[in-house]
């Protein structure tokens, strides 16, 4: 969602990131620049 795609819901055993997860993931995403 954050690059422009949306892969969808995570599968068991693992969990989707909650609003501050994403706001840290945004954060290192912009700091990395296009790749």
């Amino acid at each position: 969602k954050l690059v422009g795609h949306d892969a969808g819901p995570v599968r068991a055993p693992l969990t989707d990131l909650n609003e501050a997860e994403l706001a840290e993931l945004d954060v290192l995403i912009k700091k990395l620049g296009a790749q």
